[in-house]
């Protein structure tokens, strides 16, 4: 399963959660050191190692590719229309452009070290390292890996999980206190994002990455949490977040990054020929302008475009500082069921495209005029609440759980090549240098999910599971809706020219068509994994999987949960479990993404990938 935001603006396509369960289930089982120290000191060591490549099976399609980097000429059928044109797309093209059809665009070595302690008194420390060196990532087509791209996309190595837990005996009842480096996961939605579960950041980096187990997904935070029964039935816990880290965008030029403008190494917002076309300026030559030298006929660098207004730089990322932390309750009745209520203050961790204002730098619009604009920034906006409730019972072989989460204060992404085409006045342009001209507005967001688990036998679905010839299997099943009451759909009917950035009149950034988004948008995720036994007189187990993510109705305002109809993505996927003394496995898979015309840039980035893993 992989990590499902429809993050397609940051990198990450919507079924990725559903892959990412895929390979916690299907990570080599542990073969552990295990170790005692005497006087009550023992504990484990555990390593993961794997080796994985990744290879595109299609080439890049000229609907995905910006007019300046050879894409579709304006006006072609090839081209679908929106409400606006498409002059955004040549800032999430570059990873697009940078790997060809049978060329793999990731080969990683990568490990995952675990140490577990275990005291008396019921003391427990555990630490979680992860590194990983990929091979292929800068064997690109046209645009270099280099810079803080380089860093953070050929190799790293980080301290996951970093904590000591202490139990004890409060009024009678168990507690437990916990300090360092830490997952919190609340609510019941085991596929999509988007509900209760808000505060860890995640490494969307890895979502997509072959060879990744699930505990590598949630970053781990500097955390102190207490946790404790209250009475038989009731039981509570709270956490405190130190400090504020955001979740780590794929590379700027990579295969599964489509915001080159977010993400590490991403300098510069670009303005296409489109948006050039009514600016006659210093450089600017018919049909090439902001492009191409008037007197040279070469290229312009990316710092001539800067210094010419063509394009707008990057500054320095906007962040909060701590205050996140959160609360949660949660009753057993009789029957086994479970209810909770949840409330977390938490900060964003995916990023908005803002612009520092500067009266004495004016940049290019579509106008024939300028835009006061000193720089663009990665603003993560601070101080957001959640409330939530979740359920979860057992109905017959499937366990079931259900959320509901409510925000009074979500943010919706404007689209932030709007300046260009519009030259938008209003409050953002009487804003003093230094200024931030905000690039989101704030609307509630009520969120739903409903999410099933069945592990299946032979017998089960009527005996079909056995005469399919599986012994056993999993089937993961979730569907998630958003609703946004407030939601304005008439903000894009109007002209814009006059309109605030920040204010009334703006377009949504929810995809590259601009199709207008609807109040209410759903899908659903699925896993389905079957295990074959003894094949062929082994002991070699073959499971065969299909993942799913279907979008059903609606057009989504945002990446989370990020469903919008007829679009989705499909996963096959062959795991083989050698049973060997040393646990050693092996996955196979093609991954499909399909539906939502222009609005889905992955549609053209279909690929496979191939893991072999190893635990000891």
């Amino acid at each position: 399963m992989k990590i499902s935001t429809n993050l397609r603006k940051f990198g990450v396509s919507p079924a990725a959660t559903l892959a990412s369960a895929c390979l916690l289930q299907y990570a080599p089982a542990g073969h552990a050191a295990l170790f005692d120290l005497g006087n009550g000191v023992s504990g484990s060591f555990d390593s993961t190692l794997s080796i994985a490549t990744q290879i595109r099976t299609g080439n890049p399609s000229c609907r995905y590719v910006g007019y300046d980097n050879g894409g579709c000429p304006s006006g072609s059928s090839a081209r679908a229309s929106g409400v606006f044109d498409q002059t955004g797309i040549v800032n999430i093209d570059d990873g697009d452009l940078n790997y060809k059809k049978g060329r793999p665009f990731s080969t990683t070595v990568r490990g995952v070290h675990d140490l577990y302690i275990r005291a008396p008194d019921d003391l427990k420390v555990l630490l979680r390292a992860a590194w990983f060196k990929d091979y292929s990532v800068t064997h690109t087509e046209r645009t270099s890996i280099e810079g803080d791209a380089h860093d953070d996309a050929v190799s790293d190595i980080e301290l996951l999980d970093a904590y000591v837990d202490k139990g004890f005996q409060w009024q009678e009842q168990s507690a437990s206190v916990r300090i360092g480096n830490q997952v919190i996961n609340w609510g019941e939605a085991l596929l999509t994002q988007g509900g209760i579960n808000e505060a860890n950041p995640l490494d969307i980096r890895k979502a997509t990455a072959a060879g990744v187990q699930l505990k590598e997904l949630y970053i781990p935070r500097p955390m102190f949490s207490i946790s404790s029964s209250l009475t038989d039935k009731l039981g509570v816990q709270a956490f405190y977040e130190l400090g504020f880290k955001p979740s780590t965008l794929p590379a700027s030029g990579t295969f599964f990054n489509t915001a080159d403008l977010l993400g590490a190494g991403g300098r510069a917002l670009y303005f296409g020929t489109n948006a050039l076309a009514g600016f006659i300026g210093p450089g600017a030559i018919g049909g090439d302008n902001g492009t191409i030298d008037a007197v040279t006929g070469r290229p312009l660098t990316v710092e001539e475009r800067l210094a010419r207004g063509f394009a707008v730089g990057r500054g320095r990322d906007i962040k909060p500082g701590s205050d996140q932390w959160g609360i949660s309750m949660k009753y057993a009745l009789d029957s086994g069921d479970e209810f909770g209520l949840y409330y977390m203050r938490y900060h964003e961790k995916l990023p908005m495209v803002s612009y520092v204002m500067d009266a004495n730098s004016l940049v290019a619009t579509n106008t024939g005029g300028g835009f006061p604009v000193a720089a663009y920034a990665a603003e993560y906006v601070g101080n957001r609440d959640v409330f939530g409730a979740s359920y979860n019972l057992k109905l017959g072989d499937f366990s079931w759980g259900m959320e509901a989460a409510y925000r009074p204060n979500q943010v919706l992404a404007i689209d932030p090549t709007t300046l260009f085409n519009t030259g938008l006045s209003g409050d953002c342009a009487g804003l003093p240098s230094g200024s931030i001209c905000h690039g989101f507005v704030e609307t509630k967001k009520w969120q739903f999910t409903v999410s099933g688990m069945e592990i299946l036998q032979s017998s089960s679905w009527g005996g079909l599971v056995g005469l399919l010839g599986a012994t056993e299997g999993t089937l993961l099943a979730e569907m998630a809706a958003a609703y946004y009451p407030d939601l304005d759909r008439s903000r894009l009917q109007a002209p814009l020219a006059s309109a605030p950035l920040n204010s009334t009149l703006v377009p949504y950034s929810n995809s590259i068509g601009y199709e207008v988004p609807t109040k209410s948008s759903g899908g659903l995720a699925f896993d389905l994994v079957l295990n074959y036994a003894n094949v062929f007189g082994t002991r070699i187990k073959v499971s065969p999987e299909l993942a799913v993510n279907q979008g059903l109705w609606g057009i989504a305002a945002q990446s989370m949960p990020g469903f919008s109809r007829d679009v989705g993505q499909m996963t096959a996927a062959l795991n083989i479990d050698f049973k060997t003394e040393v646990p050693l496995k092996a996955r196979l898979d093609y991954t499909q993404f399909y539906g939502g015309g222009d609005t889905n840039p992955m549609q053209d980035r279909d690929y496979v990938s191939i893991s072999l893993s190893s635990s000891f």
